[in-house]
């Protein structure tokens, strides 16, 4: 018999919320044409009368391999492609696909870590990927085996894990398959019983055991890999399998691995399980040939119905597409071309399609050029013929038609960035376009660093310091990708810090650095700007918060360590926009101050459950200018877009042992005292509310914390709250009216406007008529009344509007002008 090989899997079952069992739409990824020619484009496939209207970055953001891949969508988390090959050269990389809704989507590289097989052989093919859901109820994937090139045989027992928001994929050394194979054929069931089994059918491996199921079986104290030999699987040549399930006559559920290859399919499925012995009996039942002979195939779950793509059909590509229902196959639409080696994911349609239209299925090429245009989904009112032109902070030049997206790859580093021309606004949408992808290549070498042992973390802060520059007139800082990728190493950089064994004075090194760092990425006005998701920039911004508190708690911990006992000790970290108060045990004094932001104060009395002797205070302040950069919300997410609110520029904040301990002090005790202190050109308004970060939400909230007004005055804001996080405050102008409402600007110039024109009218009157009896005095007044009133309209309309076009020196003399001419009119009106 033949060594099986060839083989390709992906598994969409039901088990929780984590994955849905045959999303209703294929994404189609690469593959050999029919000539042996690769391809690197993507198509979308619908079961159905309609069709998938796809956001085009799905297509022109893709800049990932064309066969020999795998892949997998994760709910929440993201569309991957890994590994594979593009002329004949293996890659040692993911793409991910992040797109939840209509305004979130892109491509991002996914790296696996230096201590990883690929990572050292420098690629990864014919390999299996499955959901793999984490103690602590993060998803992530599990992969297993593969080859490093096409020429070798079967070399890899290694199996990986992913985790969502890690920012390497780990080599997972506890779990090593019993031998090595290709993985293409790898499915996850999970059994009446509630246990999860990982299969890896068939594959190219060594001949003993082209017949053999290893299986991962998991109970409720871990998981083992064995073996379950199966005969009827030699029957089956260059397979492919995917999951699915079908209900008994009685009503029972029972799932499925349908296999199809050659001619023959095989249905899988168990018949009994050792839970102590993490055993399993396996049968197979012989299912309806295939119309025709394919290998190389490709299987999928649609709509909880199995489906097989393309694949080599008689030494010639296959462009055919089948779906096994009521035990037979049914041919369905063709693929747009032949197709073998390719990636099918089957991804649910309310996650990748905005709408229908009147074709069956849609399809677009990879674009591969620097500079391109592409559509995207526009409301029918707007304008779509028109141009958009502007020039970024970076001084990039940016030319874009109505309702399309224009796409430049990055100037620095990887990705792409893109700016999206809106033809109701007639004008780019966003301040700034899109860099959440272009991220410096000094930034990628980091997250290598923090995975080399032989790189320490005080190495690391030093060139993460070295290379966080403020913004200048001619270069406005890291870009949007740069600092998003950066905040997310932050963890993994924390984390091997804390194990590492510094000296103090090391450990005081490292913090700073990682403070001031940090104090140049709050104020980079173009690169928050760069983000444009608003859920991605705020989350990273969340971030910075949560990492700092944790830079703190770990320094204390060092801090304690290097003293006997738990005496009071304190070291302060100072930066121009960040500041760090690190106290081990504050019994003796509870408050803590920031010179240029405030302080925070904890009660005196009633405190006792959670401030213990040996307790670490980490105490913060940040300072931002969050109009320009946008690093967090202006408004509260429950307020209507009509409230006129503007967010303080200060933040501080105050954790105890890392918030291990919840911290809720009863209404009838004394509060939190909360200080901010204001600069004393900073008009402020009587309608100030005391606000708090949440986390979870992203989003402002002022659950818990109340505005003194008898405690404050117009240089601070007092605030009294009932428990520890990040606190802040919100202005509000009057509630009502917004003072850059477009309308009432617009407004303001078109009243000024007609009284000009008006005071031109009344000269032109007075100049016609000949029998003014009026002295010659008052005619004088009331003429220099009139045009002082004039030049000082039409002086406002001129600088209306120009506030970031001109210079500060501009600003100031129309200032001064226009106030020298309203006192000239009220001076000749007495």
């Amino acid at each position: 018999m033949n060594t099986l090989k060839n083989v390709f899997c992906l598994i969409l079952i039901f088990h929780r919320t984590i994955i849905s069992l045959g999303g209703d739409v294929a994404v189609i990824i690469g593959g050999k044409y029919e000539n042996g020619t690769e391809l690197s484009d993507i198509e979308v496939f619908i079961d159905g009368t309609g069709s998938c209207n796809v956001d085009r970055t799905l297509y022109d953001g893709y800049t990932g391999w064309g066969t020999n891949t795998a892949g997998l969508f994760i709910h929440g988390v993201g569309m991957f492609v890994c590994g594979g090959l593009t002329n004949g050269i293996p890659e040692a990389s993911c793409m991910r696909y992040y797109f939840n809704t209509i305004d979130i989507h892109r491509w991002t590289k996914l790296e696996y870590s230096i201590e990883t097989d690929v990572y050292k052989n420098k690629g990864i093919l014919d390999t299996g990927m499955e959901v793999w859901e984490f103690p602590a109820g993060e998803l992530g994937f599990f992969q297993v085996g593969g080859r490093y090139d096409e020429t070798q045989e079967p070399s890899m027992r290694s199996t990986y894990k992913y985790k969502d928001g890690d920012n390497r994929i780990t080599h997972d050394t506890s779990n090593q398959l019993p031998y090595p194979r290709s993985g293409e054929c790898f499915v996850r069931m999970k059994t009446p019983w509630g246990r999860y089994q990982y299969l890896a059918i068939g594959g190219k491996t060594v001949p003993e055991n082209k017949e053999q199921i290893s299986y991962y079986y998991c109970n409720q104290q871990s998981c083992e890999w064995n073996n379950f030999k199966l005969p009827k699987l030699g029957q089956i040549t260059g397979h492919s399998c995917t999951v699915f399930e079908e209900t008994s006559e009685n009503g029972e559920i029972q799932s499925f691995v349908l296999i199809a290859g050659g001619k023959k399919t095989l249905k899988l499925t168990y018949e009994a399980c050792n839970d102590a012995e993490h055993t399993c009996e396996w049968t197979g039942i012989n299912a309806t040939d295939l119309p025709q002979p394919l290998s190389n195939s490709k299987m999928t779950t649609l709509n909880g119905i199995p489906y097989i793509f393309g694949g080599n059909s008689g030494g010639m590509a296959s462009e055919m597409v089948y779906k096994y229902e009521f035990e037979k196959w049914i041919e369905m639409s063709k693929m747009s071309k032949p197709r073998q080696n390719h990636l099918v994911v089957s991804v649910p349609e309310e996650w990748l399609c905005h709408g229908f239209s009147e074709s069956t299925s849609t399809r677009f090429p990879t674009s591969s050029a620097s500079i391109s245009s592409t559509e995207a989904t526009t409301s029918p009112a707007c304008p779509t013929e028109g141009e958009c032109s502007k020039k970024d902070m970076r001084g990039v030049l940016w030319s874009g038609q109505f309702g399309k997206w224009t796409v430049k790859n990055c100037t620095e580093g990887t990705g792409q960035a893109r700016w999206y021309c809106n033809g109701c606004l007639q004008d780019f949408e966003g301040s700034q376009p899109d860099r959440s992808e272009c991220v410096a290549r000094w930034v990628l070498d980091i997250g290598n660093m923090i995975d080399d042992p032989m790189t320490s973390s005080l190495d690391i802060s030093g060139i993460i310091l070295e290379n966080s520059k403020p913004a200048i007139e001619d270069d406005p800082g890291m870009t949007g990708g740069s600092i998003l990728t950066l905040v997310n190493l932050y963890r993994g950089l924390l984390d091997k810090h804390e194990h590492e064994d510094d000296e103090i004075e090391d450990d005081i090194v490292f913090t700073s650095n990682i403070i001031m760092a940090t104090s140049v990425l709050v104020k980079l006005e173009c690169g928050w700007n760069e983000i444009q998701e608003e859920n991605l920039r705020f989350q990273t911004s969340s971030n910075i918060l949560v990492s700092t508190e944790n830079i703190g708690y770990i320094f204390g911990k060092s801090l304690e360590k290097s003293k006997s006992d738990c005496d009071q000790d304190e070291q302060v970290f100072s930066a121009e926009n960040v500041n760090l108060t690190v106290r081990t045990s504050s019994l003796d004094n509870t408050c803590f101050t920031f010179e240029s932001s405030g302080s925070i104060c904890l009660p005196e009395a009633g405190t006792e459950e959670w401030v213990k002797p040996c307790s670490i205070h980490v105490a913060s302040s940040f300072t931002m200018e969050p109009d320009k950069s946008n690093i967090f919300p202006n408004s509260f997410s429950t307020r209507t877009s009509s409230d006129t609110t503007m967010l303080g520029d200060s933040l501080i904040g105050l954790t105890i042992d890392n918030g291990s301990v919840p911290i809720e002090l009863p209404e009838d005790s004394e509060p939190i005292v909360v200080t901010f202190v204001h600069e004393d050109s900073k008009p402020l308004d009587a309608n100030r509310t005391c606000i708090f970060w949440n986390v979870e939400s992203l989003s402002w909230s002022g659950e818990g914390c109340q505005y003194s007004a008898s405690a404050s005055d117009e240089h601070t804001t007092v605030c009294h709250c009932r428990h520890l996080t990040n606190f802040g405050i919100m202005f509000d102008y009057t509630g009502k009216s917004d003072p850059e409402d477009p309308l009432l600007s617009v407004l303001s110039i078109v009243l000024l406007i007609l009284s000009s024109l008006a005071i031109l009218a009344t000269q032109a009157l007075l100049f016609f008529i000949k029998s003014d009896k009026r002295s010659s005095t008052r005619r004088l007044a009331e003429n220099n009344r009139n045009w002082t009133l004039f030049a000082a309209q039409i002086a406002f309309i001129a600088l209306a509007g120009q506030q970031n076009n001109v210079s500060e020196n501009v600003c100031q003399f129309f200032g001064a002008l226009i106030h020298l001419l309203y006192l000239s009119f009220f001076a000749w009106t007495v």
